[in-house]
């Protein structure tokens, strides 16, 4: 696993927000992609980046044909002659095999005829032959069938042998007829198979694989044709740009609306958590195609009425930020990454009502996140499902960090000392307790 690889994986397990920095938030994809969410645009965008990855591929493929147009056009010609040469041969899919028998056969012509014609005389001749002796056979058997038993087996046996060798006289007659009438004469057929074979031998292939070598020369041409043709790939590299703008300019459509919408309920929010200026998500158009659009996505914001909005990314206010995101992670983040979020002092330099809003949005965002809220405010602590303390000890060569987990009792003294400091009272611990029943029935009512 490589160190990117973590830093990604990282987005969407945690977040950390601190008084200088908000990590994931300030990543303009994961603006974009917060807002594609909110807005619903995960097919759009899916189709996009379809569609862009094709006009990429594409585009490369009439690069490359441009850029080597001279090159294709010599293959393409070379390919296009070994076509022609092998479709002007003709061959057929059991020509090469036909042709060997042929040749075989005329090549032996004589000796087979002088073969077949020693059978014939063994089989048929008219004193000798046994056909003749099988007739005689059969007549002696018929002069004695009155006078034993089990002739008329024998004499069966006699008539199937005379028919099996008559079947074979006659095939091998018809043999000896057929090689008369072969079409084609010994000099050409091995002028055809001359043919055939300095063929296969050009193309270093068997004479049986002339006929699918044809096939794969074919569809290589086509192949090449299509990557050669450069008006037919920029007729197609124009339908999908069409076809992506059609699509982006949807997609622009759902972000524009949205993002006014957002735009409108983050900045009410901020004004609940004591930030007077107003949020906008602007979208800014891309000149060039993108995998995701034709716009980027940035989050702007005014801290005070009246002062110019600035990127996200470019504030450095802590405490102010750190609340921006609390606003942005309540509407945006319900069923998105990160799955952790931790935000350190995010009540710096508010009390009072404004600290008690905070620890209401701290709590709605716990109900589907895990939210981890360091702070030294009693009004925001008050919220929390679960509290920790944490202290320093120092000895005379180390400094040690101690986490304490908080019953009830510990954590009603410490919400006191948060308020009144070292010395804690009556009063202070009444006070703490109505702070927890009240956000008990906050809670409740959320």
């Amino acid at each position: 696993v490589t160190i990117n690889q973590v830093k990604t994986l990282g987005d969407y397990v945690l977040d950390i927000h601190t008084q200088n920095a908000s990590i994931t938030l300030l990543k303009s994809n994961i603006q974009r992609k917060l807002l594609d969410e909110f807005a619903g645009n995960y097919d759009l965008v899916s189709q996009i980046e379809s569609l862009y990855a094709q006009i990429n591929k594409l585009k490369s493929n009439l690069d490359e044909a441009k850029k080597h147009a001279n090159e294709l056009e010599i293959k393409r010609q070379i390919l296009t002659s070994a076509i022609e040469e092998l479709s002007k041969l003709n061959l057929g899919p059991n020509e090469w095999t036909e042709l060997e028998q042929q040749h075989n056969t005329l090549a032996n012509r004589d000796k087979i005829i002088e073969t077949y014609n020693q059978i014939i005389g063994i089989l048929d001749d008219p004193e000798i032959g046994i056909l003749r002796s099988l007739h005689r056979i059969k007549t002696e058997l018929l002069y004695i069938t009155n006078k034993t038993n089990g002739i008329d087996e024998l004499i069966n046996y006699v008539n199937n042998a005379e028919i099996e060798l008559s079947e074979l006289n006659y095939t091998i007659n018809h043999a000896i007829n057929n090689i008369d009438i072969v079409p084609l004469t010994l000099q050409n057929i091995e002028s055809r198979m001359n043919q055939i074979f300095d063929i296969s031998r050009k193309y270093r292939i068997t004479p049986e694989e002339i006929p699918s070598k044809l096939v794969t020369l074919k569809q290589e041409l086509d192949k090449l044709n299509q990557s050669l043709d450069i008006d037919v790939l920029t007729k197609e590299l124009d339908d999908l740009i069409s076809q992506y703008m059609v699509q982006a300019n949807k997609l622009s459509k759902t972000r524009n609306d949205v993002a006014n919408s957002l735009s409108i309920q983050v900045s009410n929010l901020l004004h609940e958590l004591a930030i007077t200026g107003h949020f906008i998500v602007k979208l800014i158009p891309q000149t060039e195609l993108t995998s995701y659009g034709m716009e980027q996505v940035e989050y702007q914001i005014s801290f005070n009425k009246g002062m110019n909005l600035q990127p996200l990314a470019k504030v450095a206010s802590g405490g102010e930020l750190s609340r921006t995101a609390l606003a942005l992670y309540l509407l945006l983040s319900i069923h998105n990454p990160p799955e952790v979020i931790i935000f350190d002092e995010i009540d710096v330099g508010i009390g009072g009502k404004v600290a008690s809003s905070v620890g209401k949005m701290l709590y709605k965002l716990g109900l589907t996140k895990q939210v981890i809220c360091i702070t030294h405010q009693a009004q925001t602590a008050v919220f929390g499902d679960h509290h920790i303390l944490v202290n320093k000890k120092a000895n005379s060569n180390t400094t040690n960090t101690i986490l304490e987990y908080l019953n009830k009792n510990t954590q009603l003294d410490e919400l006191s000392r948060m308020i009144s400091g070292v010395e804690i009272t009556t009063a202070t611990l009444n006070h703490v307790k109505d702070m927890l029943n009240q956000a008990l029935r906050d809670k409740c009512i959320n």
